[in-house]
């Protein structure tokens, strides 16, 4: 199983504009360089007042379908 991880900042205009409907998918950067994209509904679970802000995992299958999305501990990954 393959992962990616990213660190995110979405303040709470930009969320927004991702419940809108306006942008459906997010687009990030990976600590690895990669560019991810990623549906924004798995955001909802960590949104704030201030929007999303962290680390998070992206764990993909074989045909790099999203399976699993969580925070992680920004020491544990440099």
């Amino acid at each position: 199983m393959a992962s990616v991880v990213v660190d995110l900042q979405i303040g709470p205009e930009a969320l927004k504009t991702l419940y809108r409907g306006g942008a459906p998918v997010v687009v990030a950067r990976a600590l690895d360089g990669r560019r991810i994209r990623f549906p924004a509904s798995h955001l909802r679970p960590y949104i704030s007042a201030h929007g999303v802000a962290g680390r998070f995992c992206l764990e993909f299958d074989h045909n790099f379908r999203l399976t699993r999305f969580y925070p992680v501990d920004p020491q544990s990954h440099p």
